[in-house]
């Protein structure tokens, strides 16, 4: 299956669609969806209702006796899975943005303008193979609050928010205003990269693929 490197799928691009049903496993949630596209929850439940009237997603059987709805692929969500967009990125283009990441990864963890910092980043995909050339640059990233108080880390959250209402940021809701510390973190690391694919240490494919941690370096594979 071949797509326009310009086409949207649910109107977003294709290869941030593509790489949401990638990760996602067995199920997909609203929740999971906002933490893969960086969106607020109610972007992200548009997107799941658009991408299931278009096929590529389809309800499951037991969400309607739980509090949380999830959806599956579809065999039309699997074609475009394995879809190609664009030629794919240099082995030294791809280097050179990794170390561009982890340059961002040791910002992030040193300046005390970002609340959380980068406990473990794990690398996985086509960078890890012998190809001259390779597709996204798969990247998992586990975060935490610097502030290990919670009381006081939910404080400085909503201060932080507050900070950044002032200077126009606009909260559609309060849940978005709760996670902008976080997503902040998780956008500056990603810089608006179209080659960096970011996920969770927690995502469930990492169990299924080769990995390896590249953040902190002295820390043994899990």
């Amino acid at each position: 299956m071949r797509i326009r490197p310009d086409a949207l799928v649910a109107g977003l691009p294709a290869n941030e669609i593509r790489g949401l049903l990638r990760r996602s496993g067995e199920f997909l949630s609203v929740d999971y969806t906002m933490k893969v596209l960086d969106i607020d929850v109610s972007k992200a439940a548009r997107v799941l209702d658009d991408l299931e009237a278009e096929g590529y997603i389809e309800k499951d059987s037991f969400s309607s006796s739980r509090n949380e709805r999830y959806w599956k692929r579809t065999v039309k969500g699997g074609a475009l899975c394995n879809a190609l967009f664009s030629p794919p990125f240099s082995r030294r283009t791809a280097e050179k943005k990794l170390n561009e990441f982890i340059d961002r990864v040791h910002e992030v963890n040193a300046d005390r303008r970002f609340l959380y910092k980068v406990d473990k980043v794990v690398l996985f995909g086509s960078f890890l193979t012998d190809a001259p050339q390779v597709g996204d640059l798969d990247l998992a990233v586990q975060l935490s609050p610097k502030e290990a108080d919670c009381e006081k880390h939910a404080q400085l959250v909503q201060v932080h928010a507050a900070a950044a209402a002032r200077r126009g940021k606009q909260f559609p809701s309060f849940v978005d205003r709760l996670s902008f510390a976080y997503v902040e973190v998780r956008s500056f690391l990603k810089a608006r990269s179209r080659i960096i694919q970011l996920s969770d240490c927690t995502d469930g494919v990492l169990k299924t693929v080769e990995r390896r941690i590249i953040y902190p370096t002295n820390q043994s594979q899990q």
